[in-house]
């Protein structure tokens, strides 16, 4: 990290100020779904050059085993940014002594060379598993 990012504790009101390349709209069902994922498990906010760039974490489903979330910014998403979340997420897969994480996301090149800089590889394609039928794929970290 540099002086212009940092992270801090990630707080369901922080999903109002970020632009997100996928996902909910800045509403209500943001901030409720916010609290849901702040109590699922460990989770961060990024800042970088004094802007919400990510907000992210891992949801524990059970001992060893999570499933990640990330809300990444339509403009503040280049390498040095996923670099630090993929330090966080080393970091806290070896803290939580996590064997498996997944990651659901949409079907997209962009989407599939993030997952593979972050450390995932692709288990399969769900079919017509997003909103309005849309083809999702399941990706995965084995340590």
């Amino acid at each position: 990290m540099n002086e212009n990012s940092k992270l801090i504790e990630f707080m369901p009101e922080h999903l109002l100020l970020i632009d997100p390349v996928y996902g909910f709209q800045n509403n209500e069902k943001a901030l409720h779904a916010g609290g849901i994922l702040k109590k699922g498990g460990p989770c961060t906010t990024l800042i970088y050059n004094r802007q919400v760039a990510v907000c992210g974490g891992l949801r524990i489903l059970w001992p060893g085993n999570a499933e990640s979330w990330m809300y990444l910014s339509k403009t503040n998403n280049g390498p040095h940014v996923l670099k630090i979340i993929r330090d966080w997420l080393n970091e806290t897969i070896e803290k939580n002594k996590l064997d498996r994480v997944t990651a659901i996301i949409p079907v997209g090149d962009m989407w599939d060379h993030t997952e593979r800089f972050l450390g995932f590889t692709q288990e399969t394609i769900l079919r017509k598993f997003g909103p309005n039928g849309i083809d999702k794929a399941l990706y995965s970290r084995i340590r």
